[in-house]
């Protein structure tokens, strides 16, 4: 067994005191809990919520939370520190209150993840929620505001032109989310060449035909653009849960699709998330994540 392997084997496991946030050996925890959290009568699982009496806490993370621990000290410090900077700004001249970029609200220092939690809706204290921020596009802490905001109004740029997204876009969009989805090799295969049948017009704009069904590619495009640019700031984070932005972008998708007689509600879509039109189909994750990279969102989105 090399080093690298023994120290992962043998390491110290950490986890968060969920009253104060300390990051500490899962060992220490109880001990911590006791000397330091004495009036705390009940805590609550910072994995799941629910109540647990101290003495009772530290075996219930052992037994069902211990996917959450991890190896390495000032790991998650490190990573709330970042939620901190992403989503908040001090208050001046109150050393205890920080602004929320989202809603706007004044927070006590104490309570800014349980904010983003009820408020929000997003669980950063949860060992599996933190893992959806993507470190390598977070940038510095210090990070130039117009150039992050300059990034965002280039991707508009790139889509649209006078606010309208052209031709050429569209067709783009087909080469990244089309599919032959019954080939011979028995799994769904990429279509680029699709990206020939796209036509116009004046009423749908940019469209691609499917038999009696046509997916009106323009307007769709038009509201996950109009959808990115309420739902992120000028950092390209978003400000709802990436499961909410997830569920609204796919809603977009599938009410863009047309038969003879009228637009439909919501095309299904699949588990695989394909849109079937007979042999062929639109991959939906593909085609919003054109969108979602170009503006560099810098959550983990569930597509």
């Amino acid at each position: 067994m090399d080093k690298k392997a023994q120290y992962e084997l043998t390491a110290p496991r950490m986890t968060l005191c969920p009253v104060c946030f300390e990051e500490i050996t899962v060992r220490r925890l109880e001990k911590h809990l006791l000397k330091e959290h004495s009036r705390a009568k009940q805590i609550c699982c910072i994995s799941c919520s629910a109540p647990f009496k101290k003495s009772k806490y530290v075996q219930h993370i052992r037994n069902d939370h211990s996917d959450g621990f991890w190896i390495g000290t000032g790991v998650k410090k490190a990573q709330l520190n970042m939620v901190i900077q992403r989503w908040y700004s001090p208050v001046p001249d109150k050393n205890t209150l920080y602004t929320c970029s989202a809603c706007h609200s004044e927070i006590e220092s104490n309570q800014l993840f349980q904010h983003q939690k009820t408020v929000h809706g997003i669980d950063y204290l949860n060992p599996k929620v933190i893992a959806t921020m993507q470190p390598g596009r977070l940038g510095k802490g210090n990070e130039d505001y117009n150039t992050a905001k300059e990034l965002k109004n280039a991707a508009t740029v790139k889509f649209t032109v006078r606010g309208v997204v052209p031709l050429r876009v569209c067709q783009e969009l087909i080469i990244n989310s089309a599919y032959w989805y019954t080939h011979q090799s028995g799994k769904p295969v990429r279509a680029p060449k699709h990206h020939n049948r796209v036509t116009y017009s004046p009423f749908t704009g940019g469209r691609i035909s499917f038999g009696a069904n046509t997916f009106l590619i323009q307007k769709a495009a038009e509201k996950l653009i109009e959808l990115l640019e309420i739902r992120t700031d000028d950092h390209g984070r978003l400000l709802v849960d990436p499961a909410v932005f997830a569920k609204e972008a796919t809603e977009i998708v599938a009410s863009s699709v047309k038969s003879k007689n009228g637009r439909y509600a919501q095309y299904p879509i699949q588990d695989d998330g394909h849109m079937r039109f007979g042999a062929q189909s639109i991959h939906v994750p593909s085609f919003i994540k054109t969108f979602t990279e170009e503006f560099r969102i810098r959550n983990r989105i569930p597509l």
